[in-house]
């Protein structure tokens, strides 16, 4: 998340104080981040859809709203979509561990399995079994 916040500040235009999210975007592909933080990238270009240009309190706003707060059952569910990154209603072992790659978070595949196990009795999660 500062990393987001650092960029910000990095592509604000100081005249207007403001930051156009393509060239954000673009230098992220061209960095080839979009592979290696897909779920990111797909919060940006959700934020870009409702603001071209963008100042930093819109932009952390977004930001927080898109990851959702996990305390409360809409922001769970948010958090479940974002996982649940082809939108199939359930979250699988790949899922997750695509999460945790992406996130930089090493867990061998038997943890990953203990885990969907500790939640259910299916091979997949279910947005009941996530709240």
């Amino acid at each position: 998340m500062m990393t987001l916040l650092d960029a910000f500040h990095s592509f604000e235009d100081p005249r207007t104080k403001t930051m156009n999210i393509s060239n954000l975007l673009s230098c992220a592909n061209t960095l080839g981040l979009t592979e290696k933080y897909p779920t990111i990238v797909r919060i940006l270009e959700t934020i870009q859809a409702e603001h071209e240009q963008i100042d930093y309190e819109t932009f952390l706003k977004q930001l927080t709203t898109s990851l959702g707060n996990v305390r409360q059952p809409e922001g769970r569910k948010v958090l479940f979509n974002l996982i649940d990154t082809e939108g199939k209603g359930k979250v699988t072992f790949e899922d997750l561990k695509a999460l945790a790659k992406e996130v930089g978070h090493i867990i061998s595949d038997d943890d990953l399995q203990e885990i969907i196990q500790n939640i259910t009795k299916n091979e997949t999660i279910s947005l009941e079994e996530f709240e």
